[in-house]
């Protein structure tokens, strides 16, 4: 009857759902202690968990499909053409500018003359003659000259008479002559041209400036159209005078002369 020796196991205590007080002697609590939760598993660092859903940042676009690549391809191939194209057109314009390397004409005046000079008051009447050459100094290009306009000047600023030039062209290394002919025919001019006149007296200076499109060419090749500018200053003229009494008035009447010192190189530019 040795069973019946051992004393019986106490029942297990019942769950309450409040986790069990602490043992008043620092012990551990029984191993029949019931808890409401799962006792903490201190066997390891803790796993991280791969399934959790935390919020995200946006995905990334789409890729391109085939048709947009294509598209893309194609539109970066025709730049490229187009650019290429644009480089080898300069790149041959500037060797073809290297190789004939135009030079602008060379003018003179040869002979400016004035007939019935009559200043009267602040009314000119007046005609000039003039007459200068061109130079083509290029050895392989041909100049034509278009639409000339050439004007008469008192000073810088103050137009006495002006006309237009008949077109011309120039084969290489040679020269053109031609000339104009301007006529003033009672032109209102300011008080200072009519005090600088009568300072001058016998030498008057005047200036001709020559406007006109030119353009080279040589073979099949040419140059686009471009505004010829010639300056042709202090052309001093002599003029015999003669003056003759009106009233209150002086009319005074410098009938003829001509250029002092012929021929007068000009000033060329675009």
């Amino acid at each position: 009857m040795g069973d019946q020796s051992r004393p019986p196991h106490p029942p297990p205590q019942p769950a309450t759902g409040y986790p069990a007080q602490p043992n008043p002697n620092g012990y551990p609590p029984s191993a029949g202690t019931a808890y409401s939760y799962p006792a903490a598993q201190h066997g390891g660092p803790y796993a991280f968990n791969y399934d959790s859903h935390y919020p995200s940042g946006p995905q990334p676009p789409y890729a391109l499909d085939a048709y947009s690549l294509q598209r893309a391809n194609f539109l970066r191939r025709v730049v490229g053409v187009i650019l290429a194209c644009f480089f080898m057109a300069g790149t041959i314009l500037f060797i073809v500018w290297l190789a004939f390397r135009p030079q602008l004409p060379e003018f003179r005046v040869d002979s400016l003359s004035v007939s019935d000079f009559n200043l009267s008051s602040n009314f000119l009447s007046a005609n000039w003659d003039l007459k200068f050459t061109a130079r083509n100094p290029n050895k392989k290009m041909t100049v034509y000259y278009e639409d000339i306009q050439a004007s008469i000047l008192y000073g810088d600023s103050e137009l006495l008479a002006g006309t237009s030039l008949a077109p011309f062209a120039q084969d290489t290394k040679s020269e053109t002559a031609s000339k104009g002919t301007f006529t003033a025919s009672g032109t209102f001019v300011d008080d200072w041209v009519v005090k600088g006149i009568n300072r001058d007296k016998s030498n008057v200076d005047f200036n001709v400036i020559l406007v006109t499109r030119v353009w080279f060419k040589t073979g099949s090749w040419r140059t686009k159209r471009r505004i010829l500018r010639v300056y042709c200053r202090d052309l001093k003229v002599q003029l015999l005078e003669s003056s003759a009494h009106s009233g209150n008035h002086t009319a005074q009447r410098l009938s003829s002369g001509n250029l002092v010192r012929a021929p007068k190189q000009c000033r060329v530019g675009f």
